[in-house]
């Protein structure tokens, strides 16, 4: 579940963070379970791991998307996770 900052003292933060929150978690909530939200007068901050670079663009582009997105701070960090024998062969 994408989570977003409760303790923004300005409703209109706290609405956006829940906005974008429930954007990601729309697109794919599993990949995004790891995603923190936070908003400060327009300004988003993504922060969290996701598992590809493909999650990490798509993640900054549907917060960038949403009406009074000012700008969008991706502090996103990919983590794939242990590479198996099995995903080489897949691959």
């Amino acid at each position: 579940m994408v989570a977003f900052n409760t303790l923004r003292h300005w409703p209109a933060d706290r609405e956006l963070e829940r906005r974008v929150a429930s954007e990601l978690s729309a697109a794919d909530p599993i990949r995004f379970r790891h995603v923190n939200v936070s908003a400060r007068s327009g300004v988003v901050v993504l922060l969290g791991t996701v598992a590809t670079y493909y999650a990490k663009s798509l993640g900054f582009q549907r917060a960038q998307r949403i009406p009074g997105v000012a700008s969008v701070v991706d502090a996103l960090r990919v983590d794939a996770g242990p590479v198996t024998a099995t995903a080489l062969v897949d691959a």
